[in-house]
């Protein structure tokens, strides 16, 4: 199994965390103080992170297999699906295995790549994983949070720091294994996905992460359970960002899930 931590009285209705690419189950501990009186808070480190560094599959269905047997205690009863970026794209691609009664998703790829993107992913992957493991690994993550994605940091110093710090404690060579088996040029669900999701949806952006706030005119074409919402001041990063106004969005979700439960069919 892979390493993972709770917080909380098992009793209450839970929620499992699917962090990033490069970050931890620690990402979400500003987030599960906020929460972990009124849910049971599960986090994991996936595969080639943190302490599951060393939990390297070679096939997506390996990868895909260690984090179902980790979370497999914890889904039998209501719970709720968090996932932060590649965090969400795996949350996506394990629905057909799973059935929580909420999906949460943060800055994540919901729709897949055209042939053409698929192919320009593919290369641009192909490269950060060279330079992931040649290039000093203080070089590689400050280059990576000076993209576009995460331009608000530019801002906010001291959390770019700690993030940085944070990360310069994985492994790089496995990231990079890592990056390449789960790309979203080949790890990503059908275009159907939101259609045939049968339960209700948070779709979490910053307003400044441009490529991921407008997925949401998408969104709304296709998902009719849905809570959207758009964080001024942040951008890709806003789990992190906007940590405590992303727990409170998420337990207004919850609660509203849940009382309705008590009352009538879920939406």
């Amino acid at each position: 199994m892979l390493w993972h931590r709770f917080w909380g009285e098992p009793k209450n209705p839970t929620l499992i965390f699917f962090h990033g690419f490069m970050g931890t189950h620690g990402d979400f501990k500003p987030i599960i103080k906020n929460l972990q009186k009124d849910y049971f808070c599960i986090a994991l480190d996936l595969p080639g992170h943190g302490f599951s560094k060393s939990f390297l599959p070679s096939t997506a269905c390996e990868f895909d297999k260690l984090i179902l047997e980790t979370i497999e205690p914890y889904t039998h009863n209501d719970y709720t699906l968090i996932g932060y970026s590649m965090g969400g794209r795996i949350a996506l691609k394990l629905l057909k295995n799973l059935k929580p009664n909420a999906l949460a998703l943060i800055s994540a790829k919901i729709f897949p790549l055209t042939i053409q993107e698929q192919k320009k992913r593919s290369e641009k992957d192909h490269i950060q994983s060279l330079e992931m493991q040649d290039l000093p690994f203080l070089n590689f993550l400050t280059n990576w949070y000076n993209l576009p994605l995460f331009k608000t940091l530019d801002k906010k110093q001291k959390l770019l720091r700690q993030m940085i710090e944070e990360r310069q404690q994985q492994s790089p060579q496995a990231l990079s294994h890592i990056l390449k088996l789960v790309s979203p040029a080949s790890y990503s669900v059908n275009r159907q996905v939101l259609h045939e999701l049968q339960c209700p949806l948070l779709y979490c952006a910053g307003i400044e992460d441009e490529k991921y706030y407008r997925q949401i005119q998408e969104i709304k074409d296709q998902k009719k359970d849905l809570w959207l919402a758009a964080f001024s001041g942040a951008s890709h990063a806003l789990h992190l960002e906007r940590a405590n106004d992303f727990a409170q969005t998420l337990k207004q979700f919850n609660r509203y899930y849940y009382d309705r439960l008590e009352t009538t069919s879920p939406f």
